[in-house]
Parts: structure tokens; C-alpha cells; sequence
């Protein structure tokens, strides 16, 4: 029997990873030259500084096995 597959879950943890992979990316230029980016852009970049190293690095990986 598989399991059923929780998309809002699912959702959240895709959410988190672009979050701090994209804070990641953008953070030497934000830091350098916040004023390139729009003010929209900045607010979300600034947001994913607050996502703990612990609750991204310990996050879920996902398998076919643990989805299905």
C-alpha cells in the first residue's frame, strides 16, 4: 500500500530550500548593492537570513521511497 502524498508538506519544505539557496546566491551582492535589487526581492532575500542553519540543513530529504 503506498501513502499518500502531502503536497502542502511537500510545498512547504520546496519553499524553505529556494528560500536559503536563494539567500545564499543573492547574499554578497545584497550586501554590496542592496539598492540593485527591488524592494519586493529584498524583503524575501532578507527573510530567508532568518531561516536557522539547523532547520534547513536537518530538513527531510525526499526518496520515491518516503513520498510513496
Amino acid at each position: 500500500m503506498s501513502k499518500g502524498i502531502d503536497m502542502q508538506s511537500i510545498a512547504e519544505l520546496a519553499n524553505v530550500v529556494a528560500m536559503a539557496e536563494a539567500g545564499t546566491v543573492h547574499f554578497d551582492c545584497m550586501r554590496e548593492s542592496a539598492e540593485d535589487y527591488g524592494p519586493q526581492i529584498r524583503m524575501r532575500l532578507a527573510q530567508s537570513l532568518a531561516i536557522p542553519a539547523p532547520i534547513y540543513s536537518n530538513r527531510p530529504i525526499a526518496t520515491a521511497e518516503n513520498l510513496l
